[in-house]
């Protein structure tokens, strides 16, 4: 059993990776050497869950803070050391410190627990990325995929340059 768990992380790590190619195309930033770190994503989920609880107005920040160290500098934020980097980006050393040990207790991993069953079970979410948008006139959507990108910026009614084809197009579709 242990080799057929360990058949699927490796399968799944190599999926995981090509969308990240679509959205790494999609934000113009490098796309990341290695997609597996990805894949045990639970400590930098509990340090944001516990930001959003007592820093909210830090949310934002913490979470760039995340994806440019996980996706530009390549860390695997599954490592405390790294983790740490992206705290410190954000917040002092006490308050870095803070956060990594309250991400551990149980009431933070609760929480994230319950917001992932909140997810699940209320609003449907399925694969990853799912996004639950809301928009500037209080409506929220559910929104799948990497290449889905564009739907989003219509739901938000922000400008963007659709992809298009030029010129004649020669062969068969």
């Amino acid at each position: 059993m242990a080799s057929e768990i360990k058949n699927i992380s490796d399968s799944s790590s190599k999926s995981l990776c090509f969308p990240n190619l679509v959205i790494a195309s999609k934000l113009s930033c490098p796309p990341a050497k290695d997609c597996s770190s990805a894949l045990n994503k639970s400590q930098p989920q509990r340090c944001l869950a516990y930001v959003k609880a007592t820093r909210p107005e830090s949310l934002e920040d913490m979470f760039q803070s995340c994806f440019e160290t996980m996706w530009l500098q390549h860390l695997d934020l599954s490592k405390t050391e790294n983790m740490l980097i992206a705290l410190l980006k954000v917040f002092n050393k006490q308050e870095a410190d803070e956060t990594m040990k309250a991400a551990q207790t149980p009431e933070v991993k609760q929480s994230l627990n319950d917001a992932t069953k909140h997810a699940v079970e209320d609003l449907g979410a399925f694969g990853c990325p799912w996004f639950w948008v809301q928009n500037g006139r209080g409506n929220a959507e559910p929104f799948f995929g990497s290449d889905r990108f564009h739907y989003v910026w219509d739901y938000l009614e922000i400008p963007y340059r659709d992809l298009e084809l030029q010129g004649p197009i020669s062969g068969k579709l």
